[in-house]
């Protein structure tokens, strides 16, 4: 199971399983092939036997069939062997010096058509066998003309060439998984890089990935680029906040320590507390930068406004409840906006705070993208400052 999760083993076992199939399917393929031409090949000789004793056979005077020459050549010559040749008709039959004069046994034949049969040798074998009616001369009637072939001349050439097809097809088999091996295995040389490239980076002896890369991966290889100079620079930003917020804490804190490093305390706290609230007011102002900066860039999350202003909306209408302000929202469902969610709540509910406050008795909220940004537009019916609220996110 660890394997099929490596990219490796699935090309493999992807190729190795589109060869299987093609492999069968190509050999199965070729064998019914084969086995049509050697078929082919064996009829094509019965028939030309046909063709040799329908020009050979004629009658005598007396009606008798008889043959005008030897048409016993070989094989059909060879005693037993299965090639025989047999012709019948008008009471009389004529058989091949290969079946020994033992007439063979067959299915009605019927019509001038050539025809395959099958039929069994008198001592044993299957045979196979073509056939046909002839028509003879000056209405001396009509006769059965055959030809046979054992059925084994048509298995022996099959498996020899089976054997051969097996041999080619396993040798082709071993060379297409070694050419798939070798596919992946250079195919993957990049991702190999790719891994190398982003080691170097983590262990900071590079800041970027470089070099050359084949266009499947120069898109990634781009969004990581982009990925690491983001980092890079949210770790500055962090690094200067943290530098202005020491900074901003250095003065107030030697003021406090100088404070409190006197006989007369009671004379001196109210300074103290004045640093401490600037100390406050020092680290609020800078955790808020930082949290900006925290958030900024792919890092932010998408949040629904609809959703938020909603929820603003329900908890206003609570709070001026006895102005029964009527708030027309007018939003696109999937309006989004990458913010973190604590900024988005303060921005929008400050104007929407304002807008309760003054209205006097419509609040309407709009929202329209502006290329990457979208605008949300704040509107009520109260006196105003002849502009309307708007925040751009």
């Amino acid at each position: 199971m660890a394997r099929l999760g490596s990219l490796r083993w699935r090309l493999l076992l992807g190729a190795f399983v589109f060869l299987l199939v093609a492999l069968i399917s190509a050999g199965i393929a070729i064998d019914a092939i084969m086995r049509h031409f050697v078929r082919q090949q064996i009829e094509r000789r019965l028939d030309a036997q046909l063709l040799t004793l329908a020009a050979a056979i004629e009658t005598d005077t007396s009606g008798a069939l008889r043959l005008s020459r030897n048409v016993d050549v070989a094989p059909f010559d060879r005693p037993f062997s299965g090639w025989y040749w047999q012709v019948a008709g008008a009471g009389q039959t004529l058989n091949s010096r290969s079946s020994t004069g033992t007439p063979l046994k067959l299915p009605s034949a019927s019509g001038t058509r050539l025809r395959t049969i099958r039929t069994k040798d008198p001592s044993g074998p299957p045979l196979i066998g073509r056939t046909r009616t002839l028509t003879l001369p000056d209405d001396a009637g009509t006769v059965s003309l055959v030809a046979t072939a054992p059925e084994a001349e048509q298995g022996r050439p099959i498996y020899a060439i089976r054997k051969a097809l097996v041999a080619a097809l396993g040798t082709l088999a071993a060379l297409l998984t070694g050419a798939a091996f070798l596919q992946v295995h250079f195919g993957l040389v990049p991702l190999r890089r790719l891994s190398d490239a982003l080691r170097a980076v983590r262990a900071g002896e590079s800041d970027r990935i470089s070099g050359p890369q084949p266009k499947e991966v120069e898109g990634l290889v781009e969004e990581v680029n982009a990925l690491i100079a983001q980092n890079a620079e949210k770790l500055e930003r962090a690094r200067t906040q943290v530098a202005n917020l020491a900074h901003s804490l250095k003065t107030p804190l030697a003021g406090i320590a100088a404070s409190l490093d006197t006989p007369n305390l009671d004379e001196h706290a109210p300074e103290a507390l004045r640093l401490v609230a600037l100390i406050d007011r020092n680290i609020a102002h800078h955790l808020r930068r930082a949290r900006a900066a925290a958030v900024d860039g792919s890092s932010r999350t998408l949040r629904l406004v609809g959703q938020h202003i909603e929820d603003l909306v329900v908890a206003l209408g609570k709070i001026y409840a006895s102005k029964a302000i009527t708030v027309d929202i007018k939003i696109p469902p999937d309006a989004r906006v990458a913010c973190d969610q604590l900024d988005l709540d303060e921005m929008l509910g400050n104007l929407l705070d304002n807008s309760f406050k003054w209205a006097r008795g419509r609040v309407e909220v709009t929202a329209e993208s502006k290329g990457a940004m979208l605008l949300i537009s704040i509107r009520d019916d109260g006196p105003g400052l002849g502009v309307a609220p708007e925040v751009a996110l």
